[in-house]
């Protein structure tokens, strides 16, 4: 299996793309209804909007799946209080990442 497009990725501009340092990952395009089979971009903040989330999320997504790993580690291998103190100060930290 081919692995993804190492992150970090940005969108451009106008957020028509995502893009990484090594270029153009994918477009961004949401279409209203086409009228006389022509499509009509959307221009109502949901393009940027999307693309944003689509960044963050793939940006944050390693660090999100590492938090939670080392949580049930720390539920499985050590007390009650070390998984706690884990969950909190791993998943605080992969959670503010995400909200950025």
């Amino acid at each position: 299996m081919a692995k993804h497009t190492p992150t970090p990725w940005r969108t451009n501009k106008d957020a028509t793309a995502v893009i990484s340092e090594e270029g153009r990952i994918c477009e961004v395009i949401l279409q209203k209804a086409p009228t006389h089979n022509r499509p009509q971009e959307f221009h109502d903040g949901r393009q940027k909007a999307n693309a944003a989330f689509i960044v963050r999320s793939c940006n944050n997504f390693d660090r999100l799946v590492a938090a939670l790993e080392a949580a049930i580690k720390a539920l499985q291998d050590g007390t009650a209080e070390h998984a706690a103190a884990v969950l909190i100060g791993e998943g605080r930290a992969a959670l503010a990442a995400a909200k950025e």
